[in-house]
């Protein structure tokens, strides 16, 4: 037959080679063409040069290609498509005529796994590919029978059938090389070297480390491994069972990073020992400064919520062992993996931060810390927590602390049993011992009264105990309660309570002691307005009730506050504008001599009554910050100048005046102040209506 174009050459090709057999076409899909059964290689690149469309298949793995009515075909058992025979080809090489098609599938399992592209390649890794077999580091199984030798692994890609293949591989072929090039004999040795960059001598390294071992029950584990076979042994179980280095890799690789890290440390001499090493990285801590800690008696062991002071420490075959108070001895590296016994110590920053100031005891660093984050409620030194012992004012768990004492660089607090309490337990979060008799939970009362010289105990607990009724709203106290609350005798109390210091808390009325307000923090809260633009009148009720001799008649004259009040009006002063002050206890008919006209007077609003206390506070509240008034008032308010308070603050604002009889007048020194004020209540009405007409 004549064939032209590229058939031809394709054809030419083929014959030059002598690769292809004329058969007759007994099998093939039209009888009447003759036939060329082509070796698969020649067949592969016909079909490279054919148009895909023209490429026949059919069962029993026969392949074909008519071009021009030629029918060229091969026939490969095994192979399902013509992607699969390319792939095949390209896999087998020029073996490809040697090897049963039936082995394709093992084959290239066997080939990807070692990630390699061709049996070529394969062939000439024979050496690495026997070390690997012959130690293990990779597992071939054939149906089932295991492949321990490259001799056999051959025979079976070339003369048997490969139906059930399995690969596993524990190190590439590059890195079996190099193991086989170290002359490395065992499996384990290998992964050790190539995964964990260690060699069977960190294997006394990797002994300090209890996580690596701590999922082996009944597990002896040797000093030193031991080699049998091509495997490394590290211990056996109960029964006899050796366990393998290669066990614990799976352990290993949870703790890759530890483990190299503990190494560099270890390798480079800056750690001696696991426990050292846990030190560093868990708490921060230098072996040294972990010893000085100990020394100031800082460490403590917690074991089912009981701590113990740690009071020694040495060094055993490289691993760190404490001793606590009890005489208990605990291994470092068990104290601080997870789970009781627990150590605790303070934070490693703040123990760097003590070490940096002045304070002698790490306590007292606390203590300052301690009084800058909670100032109101803990002492801010130790000189200060002395001096509230001193004034037996400190208690821890009901019992009365009554001195401090220091040993070495440790302080105790001496209970009044004469026990010696260690210091840092109850400072180590904040001060926990309890401050007695604090004046609402705070101790800048304490501190103020000390510096107004209530120094002595007695006389600061009176102050204190007063102090905490007044802020609970109580305006009395019995004095059989103060006793009982603070120890100290009825008659000494009245000594106290008539005393100029505590004149202004309150006055002493047969065994009662009535209240004052505070008028030492009233003069530090109180916002005075400056602007000089007086818009009320605050009267001192009392004041003009009570004033000059009417005072001794313990009745005050509600018709005084009628007089004035009439008076300022006719003057010009709205009524709106006048605020007359008085007290609850004003509202008695043996306290004044018309009752009916003084609630009159409140029901009008003119009239506003306090109910504890300073009714002089209430008019200088009112005065000074809340309405911005002039006060009508013969009292000059002395007690209250100070703190946030000037004298011209309240004599600017004060109009003193004096009855002739029933009749009210303003002193002359005075009478310029409310003209004043009127003057500027008419501009304020006239602009008023100035603007309604508009």
């Amino acid at each position: 037959m004549d064939h032209s174009g590229k058939r031809e050459s394709s054809m030419d090709r083929l014959i030059k080679k002598k690769m292809y057999i004329v058969e007759s076409n007994r099998s093939g899909p039209d009888s009447t063409l003759p036939a060329i059964q082509f070796r698969p290689r020649s067949f592969v690149e016909l079909a490279g040069d054919a148009e895909v469309k023209s490429i026949l298949y059919w069962s029993d793995g026969n392949f074909g290609i008519i071009q021009d009515g030629v029918l060229y075909w091969t026939n490969m058992v095994g192979i399902k498509t013509l992607r699969e025979m390319v792939r095949f080809f390209r896999i087998a090489g020029e073996f490809i005529d040697e090897i049963p098609s039936e082995n394709f599938s093992g084959l290239n399992k066997i080939i990807t796994a070692m990630n390699i592209s061709n049996l070529n390649e394969l062939i000439s890794k024979d050496k690495e590919l026997d070390y690997m077999l012959s130690t293990g580091l990779i597992d071939i199984k054939i149906d089932g029978r295991e492949v321990n030798a490259w001799d056999k692994l051959k025979n079976e890609i070339f003369e048997s059938t490969m139906d059930d293949v399995e690969v596993k591989m524990y190190v590439s072929l590059n890195e079996a090389a190099w193991c086989a090039k170290e002359k490395i004999k065992t499996f384990d040795e290998c992964i050790l070297r190539q995964r964990y960059k260690l060699s069977l001598n960190d294997y006394v390294i990797l002994k300090h480390i209890p996580e690596l071992f701590s999922g082996f029950d009944e597990v002896e584990f040797y000093d030193k491994p031991e080699i049998e076979e091509n495997r490394v042994i590290i211990g056996k179980r109960k029964y006899m069972d050796k366990v393998f280095f290669a066990e614990l890799f799976p352990v290993m690789d949870r703790y890759i990073n530890t483990l190299r890290d503990f190494k560099k440390l270890h390798n480079s001499g800056k750690i001696k020992g696991y426990g050292e090493y846990l030190l560093l990285k868990k708490k921060q801590y230098t072996l040294n400064d972990f010893k000085d800690l100990i020394s100031e008696g800082l460490v403590r062991i917690k074991n089912n919520g009981i701590f113990k002071k740690v009071i020694d420490i040495y060094i055993e075959n490289e691993d760190i062992y404490v001793v606590d108070e009890s005489g208990n001895k605990y291994s470092i590296v068990d104290l601080l993996l997870p789970g009781p016994p627990e150590l605790t110590m303070p934070l490693a920053g703040n123990y760097r931060n003590y070490k940096s100031t002045k304070y002698r005891y790490y306590v007292e660093w606390k203590m300052i810390r301690n009084g800058g984050r909670f100032t109101d409620h803990v002492p801010k030194s130790l000189d200060e927590l002395k001096q509230l012992i001193a004034l037996n004012l400190v208690k821890w768990n009901n019992k009365t602390i009554n001195d401090i004492k220091i040993h070495g660089k440790e302080v105790f607090l001496v209970l009044e049993d004469g026990t010696e309490l260690p210091m840092y337990p109850l400072v180590s979060s904040r001060n926990e011992f309890e401050i007695v008799t604090l004046a609402n939970g705070s101790l800048s009362w304490i501190r103020r009264f000390i510096a107004e010289g209530f120094g002595e105990k007695d006389a600061l607990r009176l102050v204190l105990a007063i102090k905490n009724r007044e802020m609970a709203k109580k305006d009395r106290i019995q004095l059989q309660e103060l006793s009982s609350e603070t120890g100290i005798p009825i008659n000494r109390l009245e000594i106290y309570l008539t005393s100029d210091k505590f004149k202004r808390f309150g006055e002493l009325r047969g065994k009662m002691f009535v209240l004052h307000p505070d008028i030492e923090e009233f003069k530090k809260s109180v916002k005075v307005r400056h602007d000089n633009d007086y818009q009320y009148i605050v009267v001192d009720g009392r004041n003009v009730m009570y004033g000059g001799e009417e005072k001794e008649e313990k009745r005050g004259k509600v018709g005084n506050i009628i007089t004035l009040v009439d008076n300022l009006k006719k003057r010009g002063v709205p009524e709106d504008k006048i605020k007359v002050i008085v007290k609850n206890a004003d509202f008695n008919k043996h306290r004044v001599d018309d009752m009916e006209t003084l609630r009159d007077l409140e029901d009008r609003g003119i009239i506003s009554a306090v109910s504890y206390g300073y009714d002089d506070m209430e008019i200088l509240h009112m005065a000074l910050e809340e309405l911005n008034a002039l006060i009508i008032t013969n009292d000059k308010y002395r007690e209250f100048i100070g703190g946030n308070i000037a004298p011209e603050d309240i004599e600017n604002r004060r109009i003193e005046y004096t009855f002739r009889g029933k009749q009210f007048h303003i002193r002359k020194g005075s009478l310029s102040k409310l003209e004043k004020f009127i003057e500027r209540v008419k501009e304020r009405e006239q602009n008023k209506d100035d603007e309604s007409s508009k």
